[in-house]
């Protein structure tokens, strides 16, 4: 005779089976939505607005058409652009730790805003439930001061936090201060917590609430 199954264990069995599926459906899933996303936000660049649209202050002109920051050209003044886009950045870096890694190149006061776009895996029921898209957006005040951070990040490995990836650095296509304002007050972000939002500074380096389009 056969040995008769114990019920018990078949139940468990199909219930761990289960929620191995589910484990992986979820995976599926996350995934799906981050490129979602990814591809929200490059939609949204390229049409220079986050929905609803509005008149956008972006450079247009031949001499900006390049995104490559040319050291030589910055430091003679030749290209007076503000507003980098850095890429590379380690999934779990936070803004914090982002500008702890700025700061140890070129001192608060020289920068006026910071965004480090994040994606919440809620879906997941993680730990570490906050990781970024891997770029940040960074304007500084002045022109020169996008060589001094240039040289100091363009492909050096980040310091603070255990990665592979070296850092890049090129020009973003929404250009100053009051562009980006514009650009990024009308995301739903604004309903998210704090670390979700950009980041404002005044010239003494001093941190500012961004100002979200209210409903």
């Amino acid at each position: 005779m056969y040995p008769v199954p114990n019920m018990a264990e078949v139940e468990l069995m199909a219930l761990k089976n289960w929620l191995k599926e589910v484990a992986y459906l979820r995976i599926q899933i996350y995934e799906a939505e981050r490129e979602l996303e990814q591809i929200h936000l490059q939609l949204a660049q390229f049409r220079g607005r986050v929905c609803p649209p509005f008149v956008s202050q972006i450079r247009t002109d031949s001499a900006h058409t390049t995104y490559k920051i040319d050291i030589q050209r910055v430091m003679k003044g030749e290209d007076l652009r503000t507003t980098l886009m850095i890429k590379n950045i380690p999934d779990m870096l936070k803004s914090e730790m982002l500008l702890v890694e700025i700061n140890k190149h070129i001192r608060p006061g020289t920068y006026d805003f910071l965004y480090l776009p994040l994606y919440l895996k809620a879906s997941m029921n993680l730990s570490h439930d906050k990781t970024n898209y891997g770029y940040a957006f960074i304007n500084m005040i002045r022109s020169i001061h996008v060589a001094q951070l240039y040289k100091a990040l363009h492909g050096k490995n980040w310091g603070l936090f255990p990665s592979r990836k070296a850092a890049a650095l090129k020009y973003a296509k929404v250009q100053g201060k009051d562009a980006l304002i514009e650009h990024f007050k009308y995301t739903k972000i604004k309903n998210q917590e704090k670390c979700f939002h950009p980041i404002l500074f005044t010239n003494t380096g001093d941190q500012e609430p961004f100002p979200f389009r209210r409903d």
